[in-house]
C-alpha cells in the first residue's frame, strides 16, 4: 500500500503554477499603480487650467512659480496666490509671461524611470511634451490606437 503525501514532481508542479501566477499578478498591479499615478498628474492639469483661467480673470496675470524650486511650486487658498492643490507625491513646475503659461507635473512615485505630462494655453515655450494648446500630453506615450 502507497504511503500518502505528494511527489517531488507534483509539488514541483504546483510551484511552477504559483510562481506563474505570482509573476502574471505583480505586472497586473504595477501596470495598475502606473495608470493611477498617470491618472493623478493628469487631474492636477485639468484642475490647474480651471485655477489658472480663474487667477488670471480676477487679476489680469497669470500665476508662476520659481522652475528651479526643488520642493515645486507653493500653492495657496488666498487671495495673492492661485485656489489649487497638487495631489499627494505630485510636483508642478509652471512658467508664465503676460500672454501665456505652461506647466509640467511629475509623480514623485514613478520608478525606476520618470514620467510626466505637461500642458499650455496662450503664447509661451511650454514644457515637453506639450505640442498643442490646451491639450494635456504625457511622456512616454501610450502605445496603442493614436485618435
Amino acid at each position: 500500500m502507497a504511503k500518502p503525501g505528494f511527489t517531488l514532481v507534483e509539488l514541483l508542479a504546483a510551484i511552477v503554477i504559483i510562481s506563474i501566477l505570482a509573476a502574471m499578478t505583480s505586472a497586473t498591479v504595477y501596470r495598475s499603480k502606473n495608470a493611477a499615478y498617470l491618472a493623478a498628474m493628469q487631474s492636477d492639469l485639468r484642475n490647474l487650467i480651471r485655477a489658472q483661467e480663474e487667477y488670471y480673470a480676477s487679476s489680469s496675470i497669470y500665476f508662476t512659480n520659481d522652475p528651479g524650486n526643488a520642493d515645486g511650486a507653493t500653492y495657496t487658498k488666498s487671495a495673492d496666490g492661485l485656489d489649487f492643490t497638487p495631489s499627494q507625491n505630485v510636483v508642478i513646475k509652471i512658467r508664465a509671461n503676460s500672454r501665456g503659461w505652461s506647466a509640467r507635473a511629475e509623480h514623485e512615485n514613478r520608478s525606476p524611470d520618470k514620467f510626466y505630462c505637461a500642458v499650455f494655453m496662450g503664447d509661451i515655450n511650454a514644457f515637453d511634451p506639450a505640442e498643442e494648446e490646451g491639450v494635456i500630453a504625457c511622456e512616454p506615450r501610450k502605445k496603442g490606437k493614436k485618435k
